[in-house]
């Protein structure tokens, strides 16, 4: 988040040591284990609050509760998130064949510019190239359901 390297001291056995523990390494097939881990001695922790922001439901909540739960919670303003999951989108519907007028505004961008400026900033590349290249990004797969 702070664009700073972290250096985690590797200990035997693929494992790690943060913050006064020992975790494993993570890989694809044991990530949500670290997880899980991370919360069971509290280093992560998962906020009602910010469930709610992200299934909609803050009636309840005024907006600078909103704004303090989420950060509080994911270590990012809730601008930021909206910012990543609506270039997450634009990404999904070029890589799915959609133009690139198109796609801006299905994302909820201004102009293409605005798109491309997002794009670049966010994930590294330009719509068209990203059209073009068609290269494989960590955060195209699909987060929900058909």
């Amino acid at each position: 988040m702070d664009h700073q390297s972290l250096d985690l001291p590797v200990l035997a056995n693929e494992r790690f040591w943060f913050c006064g523990h020992a975790f494993e390494t993570p890989s694809f097939d044991n990530a949500e284990q670290l997880v899980l881990q991370l919360a069971s001695v509290g280093l992560i922790l998962r906020d009602p609050a910010s469930d709610a922001v992200l299934e909609g439901d803050v009636d309840w909540m005024s907006r600078r509760s909103v704004q303090r739960h989420f950060r509080h919670a994911t270590g990012m303003t809730l601008s930021s998130y909206q910012q990543i999951e609506r270039a997450r989108l634009a990404a999904a519907l070029l890589m799915n064949g959609q133009s690139i007028l198109g796609a801006t505004f299905d994302a909820g961008y201004f102009d293409q510019a605005h798109l491309t400026r997002s794009l670049k900033q966010l994930i590294g590349i330009t719509p068209a190239a990203l059209i073009r290249e068609r290269p494989q990004l960590s955060f195209s797969y699909k987060t929900t359901g058909p």
